[in-house]
């Protein structure tokens, strides 16, 4: 039993064989090169319409205003519709009869309507509001 016993550890350990590890350089590859990809920016955005006003850069739409022989109010309302602002004309001059047949940008209507009325334009963009008021000269 003892022969059996040794002739199975000489005959086991015969068939075995040795593992060789290939050596590291075999399984690396090179290093990639760096590519710097991303780059800092800012987004597009729209601009705000405080800085458009700043800016100088209110859309200039073209309204056209029939106004014969109403009083400046009813005019100046007519406008403010248009446009989307809020209208004021003061109590003094609201009463005047005004005759204006144009085309034009909110801020030569104003200045047509304030001619024809005799009487001062305030237009304010960041507010969106045309304001009539007493005087003689027409300013925006």
């Amino acid at each position: 039993m003892r022969i059996l016993a040794i002739a199975l550890v000489l005959v086991g350990c015969s068939s075995k064989k040795e593992y060789k590890p290939l050596p590291p350089v075999a399984f690396q590859k090179p290093a990639e090169p760096e590519y710097v990809t991303v780059r800092e920016g800012r987004p597009p955005y729209p601009v705000p319409n405080s800085e458009k006003a700043r800016l100088g850069m209110i859309d200039q739409v073209i309204l056209n205003i029939e106004s014969k022989n109403k009083y400046l109010e009813e005019a100046a309302t007519d406008l403010g519709i248009q446009s989307g602002y809020r209208v004021y004309v003061a109590a003094t001059v609201s009463k005047r009869r005004v005759n204006v047949i144009k085309s034009g940008t909110i801020d030569d209507l104003a200045v047509e309507l304030a001619k024809a009325g005799k009487c001062k334009v305030s237009v304010d963009h960041l507010a969106r509001e045309i304001r009539f008021v007493a005087g003689t000269t027409p300013r925006l």
